[in-house]
């Protein structure tokens, strides 16, 4: 039986996901792209509700225009200087390592 307040642990969580959103759209943003919710979904392997979550609180906090689908200023400087990004999902090799 699934335990529905137990979080799951394959899911990745929003903070993690959110500094991915802010480095893919700082890279479109500089190489001149627009990039959509589907796009960020598509690269980041999670589903495009997640990526509305995370680019709504982005937005909130001031980082990201959700309406553009562009970066602030603040949230360019932001995605820019984080250089220790967690992977958003562990390599299948050492899921399966821990499973054996």
């Amino acid at each position: 039986m699934i335990n529905r307040d137990e979080p799951n642990k394959e899911a990745p969580q929003p903070e993690v996901i959110a500094i991915h959103v802010m480095r893919e759209m700082t890279s479109a943003q500089a190489a001149g792209r627009r990039i959509t919710a589907l796009d960020l979904a598509e690269a980041l392997q999670v589903r495009r509700a997640d990526i509305r979550t995370v680019v709504s609180e982005l937005h909130r906090q001031g980082l990201v225009d959700a309406m553009r689908m562009r970066v602030t200023l603040a949230g360019f400087a932001y995605a820019r200087a984080v250089t220790d990004v967690t992977p958003i999902r562990k390599p299948a090799s050492v899921r399966l390592a821990r499973a054996a």
